[in-house]
């Protein structure tokens, strides 16, 4: 991983630039959001947001002034072990930090990669730059780690080193060339992870083993934290591939049984008003649950307090999160996905067993709306066929479900 990609040719600089005191090797590495990140997501750059201001660092005045301020990006990885599939790979950029119109500085060196925690590995460690007809080159840089998570984010550094190469044109000295953080997040998924989920997504597989949002929900979680065995497989033939089932359980009895397994690393309920003025006019006549079907369900005084929850569960994670939603007492089962790829931009969306959901999806700030719209439409439903079945005398009374919400945030073992 450690092939180093030429980029350009030589570019002109501007003139005005600062002029390195002393002849020496100054590399400026970081990481490259233009290409793809495996098994980890990163923020690179800081916005307005409080949430989205990185750490900077200042490089030493040798280094052109453009270069000087360097801002620490922010990674999220899971677990890793020896399998291919686990491994981290991090897509670097290597600039020349200083003016190429200084004919004596000197193009070539070594840049070392230096973690911060010797349960870390990086490979390559250590590689050689030549910057006599590159102004940039581009390299992977491979991350494998035994750390396990605690309580608190278990958190290390990745210190990027520039060294002479002994040719008698640089001082000795070592020079700090870039900086990485680094969070291991079992409750953070990846842009392959989401891929996964999204194919699962656009397949329909109805098994006779209870519910079909459960049985949908339950694969998409398998595939984004990569389980097969607690989690409902299926393969291409639409058979299953393992022994999971949950016939006669709700999906709270899933949810619950998630937590007690230990993939889950937060859980909420709450309670959003019914509309009785709405429910009112829902009667078993179709054309009145469409026309009212989003509006059942008010918003709670609490939206704040629940915007406020997925705020701090995703705070400081680049990636994305997934979230196992059962609403209406059970009655439906959702996939809810928070993408925090961008910090200054998060998103969601959510999927069932038809797929991409119609209403629950968009910035963050609404998915509390996004949630009560689901709620909603479930309640308005229930409370429609329960109407049908009292009159055709299959119920002695009709009734609706309660309009609540259990979330449990979902995490790798």
């Amino acid at each position: 991983m450690g092939d180093i990609e030429k980029l350009d040719n030589r570019r002109k600089q501007n003139k005005e630039k600062v002029i390195a005191s002393s002849d020496r090797f100054l590399p400026v590495v970081s990481l490259n959001p233009k290409k793809p990140f495996t098994n980890a997501g990163a923020w690179t750059k800081s916005c307005n947001k409080k949430e989205c201001k990185l750490k900077t660092i200042r490089l030493i005045n040798d280094y052109d002034k453009i270069y000087r301020e360097y801002t620490v990006a922010t990674v999220s990885i899971g677990l890793t072990n020896d399998r291919s599939s686990d491994k981290v790979v991090l897509p670097l950029i290597i600039k020349n930090g200083h003016s190429a119109m200084l004919k004596s500085s000197d193009d070539q060196g070594f840049i070392e990669f230096r973690p911060s925690n010797s349960k870390v590995k990086l490979n390559p460690n250590r590689v050689k730059i030549d910057f006599k007809k590159h102004a940039a080159l581009t390299m992977n840089l491979e991350l494998t780690h035994t750390l396990k998570p605690g309580k608190k984010p278990t958190k290390f550094e990745i210190n990027i080193i520039a060294i002479d190469d002994k040719d008698k044109a640089q001082d000795k000295k070592e020079v700090t060339a870039g900086k990485v953080s680094v969070y291991i997040h079992p409750d953070v998924v990846h842009e392959e992870d989401n891929k996964r989920i999204v194919s699962e997504a656009n397949r329909v597989v109805e098994l006779g083993i209870g519910a079909y949002c459960i049985q949908a929900t339950d694969r998409y979680m398998g595939k984004g934290l990569k389980d097969k065995k607690n989690f409902l497989t299926v393969g291409s033939d639409n058979k299953k591939i393992n022994t999971v089932s949950f016939g006669g359980l709700t999906g709270i009895d899933r949810g619950r049984a998630l937590q007690r397994k230990g993939f889950t690393s937060e859980s909420m309920y709450y309670r959003f008003p019914t509309k009785s003025s709405v429910m009112s006019r829902i009667t078993n006549v179709g054309s009145t649950y469409q026309n009212n079907k989003y509006d059942a369900v008010g918003t709670p005084s609490n939206k704040n307090a629940i915007l406020n929850r997925f705020k701090s569960g995703i705070r400081n994670k680049p990636g994305y999160h997934l979230y196992y939603v059962t609403i209406a007492d059970g009655t439906h089962v959702l996939t809810f996905i928070v993408n925090n790829s961008n910090c200054c931009s998060p998103s969601y969306i959510a999927y069932d067993q038809n797929g991409l959901t119609d209403t629950a999806r968009g910035k963050l700030d609404d998915i509390v709306d996004g949630i009560r719209k689901q709620i909603s439409w479930v309640v308005a439903q229930v409370w429609m066929e329960n109407q049908q079945k009292k009159l055709a005398g299959k119920i002695k009374k009709a009734s609706y479900p309660v309009s609540d919400v259990y979330i449990w945030k979902m995490k790798k073992k």
